[in-house]
């Protein structure tokens, strides 16, 4: 890896955690592939799901769920340009859930619980929303 792909992916990979982080206190929370989790507020969470990785919180606000998450495909070594990320905020209501697609067809579920003090993160199968 060249000199400037190498500082392109570090740069790329420290505005996912700071952009993820900002305001929580970023857990190592890292999940593989296929794995699930259940998360207190403003604990941080890595999932992978093939080519992308998400990265986020959430933080109780009135009973509900208000997720923050960033989105990104994973650098490529023969790309000389780091992946753009996507950051997303939305609230989930207590009890409900939301999906996030990646580019593979897999997904992430995010369910915040009934009394809105945690959130579970589910991968799914391609072809599930």
């Amino acid at each position: 890896m060249s000199v400037s792909r190498s500082l392109a992916a570090r740069v790329a990979a420290l505005a996912v955690i700071a952009l993820a982080g900002a305001g929580a206190a970023y857990a190592a929370s890292s999940q593989p592939s296929g794995t699930s989790g259940t998360y207190a507020p403003a604990v941080g969470f890595n999932h992978a799901v093939g080519a992308t990785h998400a990265v986020g919180y959430f933080t109780p606000v009135a009973g509900d769920c208000a997720l923050t998450l960033v989105v990104a495909e994973v650098l490529d070594d023969e790309s000389a340009v780091a992946p753009t990320p996507t950051r997303l905020e939305v609230t989930l209501p207590a009890g409900r859930n939301a999906a996030v697609k990646a580019s593979d067809g897999n997904v992430l579920t995010f369910t915040c619980a009934a009394d809105g003090k945690s959130l579970a993160v589910d991968r799914g199968i391609a072809g599930a929303i």
